[in-house]
């Protein structure tokens, strides 16, 4: 209770626009207490692949924890009628880029909801499930840090957004 608390109270406080070394480890793992009783709820299998090593990157942790969260709300969303719901967020470093991706074996993305996917407003929840928001200010969040956000279909079913941030430099690091 006390590290929910914490976690929430972190949330509440502005989250200003500072630029500095973020632990996408401490990030996952803080998303991961917040939506732990939407999982629990929605029995979705859910996997995580992990590096050994943390990654570091430049950012905002609360912003990027707000990212993590619409991103892992909206796939354990997309498989809630599925018979066996999987949800699945792996992180690896390719070079000097973090890698973070969040899959599913939902629905997908309809062909036509593809460009509008970031778009403001652009949901395709019932009314009333949703304000169009979340991947919208995901995006723009992402893109603050310098990053990308993509979405697509899996060629096995379901949808698949990846997530791209600039490492931070090991000399940046060690001054903070």
């Amino acid at each position: 209770m006390a590290e929910i608390a914490k976690t929430l109270k972190g949330f509440t406080r502005k989250s200003g626009t500072d630029i500095k070394p973020v632990s996408l480890r401490q990030v996952i793992d803080e998303a991961m207490l917040l939506l732990q009783p939407q999982i629990k709820q929605s029995e979705v299998t859910l996997s995580l692949s992990l590096p050994e090593n943390d990654i570091i990157v430049k950012g905002g942790r609360i912003r990027l924890e707000q990212v993590v969260i619409n991103l892992l709300s909206n796939a354990l969303d997309a498989v809630g009628t599925e018979a066996d719901p999987k949800v699945s967020l792996s992180l690896q470093r390719e070079g000097k880029v973090a890698v973070l991706s969040v899959s599913d074996n939902g629905p997908g993305i309809e062909a036509e909801d593809m460009p509008q996917i970031f778009d403001p407003f652009f949901t395709t929840k019932d009314v009333g499930a949703g304000l169009g928001l979340g991947l919208s200010i995901a995006y723009k969040i992402v893109h603050d840090f310098s990053g990308s956000l993509k979405a697509a279909n899996r060629d096995e079913g379901g949808a698949e957004f990846v997530m791209r941030l600039p490492v931070a430099d090991e000399h940046v690091l060690a001054a903070e």
